[in-house]
């Protein structure tokens, strides 16, 4: 979230620097019985094969050399 407001919103107000404290991945939560779970979860596999979730991350927060700043 931070490196997303930093290039947008906070773009030349704010900047990220230093490494991640630590990694953390999101999620989408959905009720138990939930008939999004398989949708949703084989487009985001479609998205990670193809290349295309790579692209939408570089777009919106960089390439990884770019994430940090020192």
């Amino acid at each position: 979230m931070l490196l997303f407001h930093s290039q947008n919103q906070g773009y030349g107000l704010v900047k990220v620097v230093g490494p991640n404290f630590q990694k953390e991945n999101q999620g989408i939560a959905l009720p138990t019985d939930s008939l999004l779970h398989e949708p949703i979860n084989a487009a985001l596999l479609r998205l990670d094969s193809s290349g295309r979730y790579d692209k939408i991350y570089e777009k919106c927060f960089g390439t990884a050399n770019e994430e940090v700043n020192p």
